[in-house]
């Protein structure tokens, strides 16, 4: 089982409404370069900022529609330009359930994969394919505008109040993408093969 990521593709700016990176206007753009159910997406300023260290607000940001950075959502009125890429392939994989092992109180929100192995022994892979972090009312991270100190599937989230506009940040809680291959967890890893593309490479091991 394997999945690529594409290369980037940065089809409008910040000019205007705001920075539109709409799944449907980049299969029009780009034809035969992208697939038609991506598995991700990440989204990045051109000079490579992740969007989730950026403390900007989207209005969307998700693997089926796309990436929506609209001026009025944004503290000083106009948004980054960024661009998107998308995972794509085929892979065997299950989020876990929502793990909310610290809150905002003292530094920030510290939800770090090895102390969540600690404290939840058996429920989580050793290598996740992805994170995904929400408000304990299902608000995603992405759409909260508050920046994040690790934001990262192999380290964790990390929320730290002092970074926050208002010194605080939100509770928060992260579930991991974890492959699968029957009875075996898929270990996978990064392999560069070409400019702008970095693919999955995995086997298996038993659980």
């Amino acid at each position: 089982k394997y999945a690529e990521w594409t290369e980037w593709f940065d089809r409008d700016d910040e000019r205007g409404s705001g920075d539109w990176e709409k799944l449907t206007d980049l299969h029009k753009a780009f034809p035969e370069r992208l697939c038609s159910n991506p598995l991700d997406i990440e989204a990045e300023t051109l000079d490579g900022i992740p969007a989730n260290m950026t403390g900007e607000v989207f209005s969307k940001f998700d693997r089926n529609y796309g990436f929506v950075c609209l001026n009025k959502e944004q503290v000083d009125g106009i948004c980054h330009n960024y661009r998107v890429r998308f995972l794509c392939g085929k892979l065997e994989a299950e989020w876990t359930e929502w793990f909310d092992r610290d809150d905002e109180r003292g530094s920030g929100d510290w939800e770090k994969l090895t102390d969540l192995h600690k404290a939840f022994p058996e429920r989580l892979c050793s290598n996740p394919l992805d994170i995904e972090a929400e408000t304990l009312d299902g608000i995603p991270a992405n759409m909260t505008g508050e920046v994040f100190s690790k934001f990262d599937r192999n380290y964790g989230f990390v929320c730290l109040n002092k970074e926050q506009v208002d010194g605080i940040c939100h509770n928060y809680r992260v579930r991991f993408l974890c492959g699968k291959l029957g009875m075996f967890e898929a270990v996978c890893f990064w392999l560069p093969e070409k400019l702008f593309s970095i693919s999955y490479s995995c086997h298996s091991k038993p659980l």
